[in-house]
């Protein structure tokens, strides 16, 4: 007991045991598929609501972090490491049937822990598994901005690019994701390496094609989130990678988050 860590360590092992046993059990109870199916898919819930609740603490002012802050923090990333192994567990079962969006945010996951090596392989995954551009995209910038957090700010900037020549800037749909790329480009540089031109170049360009768009509350919510973006980096405050914005001024109606003209 006089080491904590090593014994919350053991205790985990411990617990990804039995899960890995319990998951193993159950899928011989249904068909694998379908007994994967829905382990993975309360597994990836799990770890986006763990996600949404570490980045809703992290926002916290750094001078009223105290120690249940770093305790809180502590054990949200055990519960990720646990969610995120399970999730690999039933991977090497079921394969086929793991999604883009499921890959993606496992590889977060397993970021936010530090497993780093895996977490690079299930982005090329997710990415290879893209059924749209839309969704290519999405996940291209997410890989990006992994890489940048990484120190891989080369490998980076491939893959922002990458995801920037698959639209032309023909219409509003476009304009807006592709500015967002450059955003998000944007706040990655910020973040790795402060304040360039590069950076600045990244801003300018999101801002262009923002104040492109002809629809005027898409414009105006674009842009209202892009200086919110840069005032938060000036003032010393980090903002939490996302591949996608939680809510797209340009989604078509009643298809929130799809292109209909995606390939």
């Amino acid at each position: 007991m006089n080491d904590p860590i090593a014994v919350a360590v053991s205790i985990l092992a411990f617990v990804v045991s039995l899960v890995s046993t319990f998951l193993t059990l159950r899928l011989q109870s249904k068909s694998g598929t379908e007994a994967a199916l829905d382990q993975l898919g309360e597994i990836t819930q799990k770890i986006i609501d763990t996600l949404s609740e570490r980045s809703e603490l992290e926002s916290l002012d750094p001078h009223r972090r105290d120690v249940s802050y770093y305790s809180k923090l502590s054990s949200l990333n055990y519960k990720l490491s646990l969610l995120a192994r399970q999730a690999d567990y039933l991977i090497e079962l079921e394969s086929p049937i793991v999604s883009d969006v499921q890959y993606c945010l496992i590889a977060l996951g397993l970021a936010q822990i530090g497993d780093v090596d895996t977490a690079q392989k299930y982005w090329e995954l997710g990415i290879a598994k893209s059924p749209s551009d839309f969704y290519r995209i999405v996940n291209l910038r997410g890989y990006a901005s992994f890489l940048f957090i990484q120190g891989n700010c080369e490998a980076g900037a491939v893959q922002y690019q990458n995801a920037l020549k698959i639209w032309n800037d023909d219409q509003d749909f476009h304009k807006y994701h592709n500015g967002y790329t450059y955003q998000m480009w944007f706040v990655s540089e910020m973040q790795t390496r402060g304040m360039s031109p590069q950076a600045n170049q990244y801003y300018e360009r999101a801002k262009q094609l923002f104040e492109s768009i002809s629809n005027p509350g898409g414009r105006m919510s674009a842009l209202e989130a892009l200086e919110m973006a840069r005032s938060s980096l000036m003032m010393g405050y980090s903002v939490p990678p996302t591949s996608a914005p939680l809510t797209s001024p340009m989604q078509p109606p009643n298809n929130p988050g799809a292109n209909p003209k995606a390939n």
